[in-house]
């Protein structure tokens, strides 16, 4: 990942922990249970408008506190539509295909974005499971999502400090592959040179990653930026 443009987080600096006035709970910066934030955080962190729109799967076992699919929301709100498993949209019909909707998987049948988009035009709607790698398999076989054209990212190496047991350094978090996946469509369907516009998706990913003990990153083979 080269150097990003990530808003300044100095204005979180010395918070502390408010009740979550709709669970009573008490967080920090945002309710990841109700999805919401604190009171006064949401005027100090960047806010995104997408031109894609982004549809984000949760697998029933994945754990609110640890999803980062939950910050594509808080930063992208009027671009981001979170479902639970069981709720989801039927994918199979029309007005998806008309939109160019594609799921992004790692998969040896998939089209690179940068194909899918000169075959089809620019995708309209990005299709994310958010699981851990060992769960995915079952949201896949989800049969709203069955007649989704398949779209695979280029590898990237991954700078989560919760590597999967197993998994190697390519397998990034959700909302690594969310920033990866609008880079491809912008740089596929544009001619202007990509000038950081949505690095700021990244914008929580960085503010915990920054907590995060130094020795265990290294540790962990995900060096800083």
């Amino acid at each position: 990942m080269e150097r990003l443009k990530i808003s300044d987080g100095n204005s979180l600096e010395g918070l502390k922990k408010q009740v979550c006035s709709n669970c009573g709970r008490k967080r920090m910066y945002f309710c990841y249970n109700c999805k919401i934030y604190m009171p006064g955080v949401e005027q100090l962190v960047p806010r995104l408008e997408l031109p894609f729109h982004i549809d984000i799967i949760k697998h029933p076992q994945e754990k609110n506190s640890k999803s980062t699919a939950l910050h594509c929301l808080l930063l992208a709100p009027s671009s981001t539509t979170l479902y639970e498993s069981s709720n989801v949209p039927d994918y199979n019909l029309p007005n998806y295909e008309h939109e160019n909707t594609v799921l992004v998987v790692y998969s040896e049948n998939a089209s690179s974005v940068y194909d899918f988009v000169k075959k089809r035009g620019p995708v309209r709607r990005f299709v994310f499971l958010d699981s851990t790698w060992f769960q995915i398999g079952g949201l896949k076989l989800l049969p709203q999502l069955q007649n989704l054209p398949a779209v695979t990212l280029r590898s990237y190496k991954t700078k989560y400090w919760r590597p999967q047991r197993g998994m190697t350094d390519y397998h990034l978090a959700t909302i690594e592959a969310i920033y990866y996946a609008l880079r491809e469509a912008f740089e596929a369907s544009s001619t202007r040179k990509y000038d950081g516009c949505f690095d700021d998706i990244l914008f929580w990913f960085f503010i915990f990653r920054s907590k995060v003990d130094e020795a265990l990153l290294k540790g962990e083979g995900r060096n800083a930026l």
